[in-house]
């Protein structure tokens, strides 16, 4: 079983993310061979091997076509506890409307949610609700250090604040709904 944070760790690569708009992009299909011309900065083993990653959680589906090989979406198909995102990022990457803006803040939360226990702490505060920093703390059993540092890649971007008067770690609302969807969807 694929775990969500792996998701958000693979993702947070910009080139396994522009291959994916690509094979989204593409009805027909994407061959390695265009991947990497199109993706100047991968070569035709480098495009294959994040192609094949992509394809491990489920996002795409490799089809052979006598010596070519491509890969096109796959997001119905996609493991039960993966499926949702899937079919949203497939949805957005399709529609080519707005994406700058509505990528932005997706894109800025998944070095946050690339870590499990990152992205742990993040999905209890968004499922709870506001807790004392220490009850939180005590919860995930992390040494301060770790601790601090997980909580301080969260305040970054923007997926909790810390309010010191109270010591409260609160959950910041999040606008874009894949966002929404990693958050709900860790364990």
């Amino acid at each position: 079983m694929i775990e969500v944070w792996e998701v958000a760790r693979l993702l947070k690569n910009p080139q396994r993310r522009k291959l994916l708009r690509m094979v989204c992009e593409c009805p027909d299909g994407l061959n390695v061979t265009i991947a990497s011309d199109e993706s100047s900065k991968l070569n035709i083993s480098g495009a294959s091997q994040y192609l094949k990653q992509l394809m491990k959680i489920g996002f795409i589906r490799r089809m052979k076509s006598g010596k070519y090989v491509n890969y096109t979406r796959n997001a119905l198909n996609a493991p039960p506890e993966m499926r949702e995102i899937a079919i949203k990022i497939e949805e957005r990457y399709r529609s080519r409307s707005g994406l700058a803006s509505v990528d932005e803040r997706f894109v800025s939360c998944l070095p946050a949610l690339a870590n499990a226990e990152r992205a742990r702490i993040a999905a209890y505060l968004h499922k709870v609700g506001p807790r004392p920093i220490d009850a939180v703390k005590s919860l995930f059993d992390m040494n301060y250090d770790s601790f601090a540092r997980n909580i301080k890649s969260l305040l970054q971007c923007s997926l909790v604040e810390y309010d010191k008067s109270s010591n409260i770690l609160k959950p910041i609302p999040q606008e874009d709904p894949i966002t929404n969807l990693l958050l709900q969807s860790i364990t």
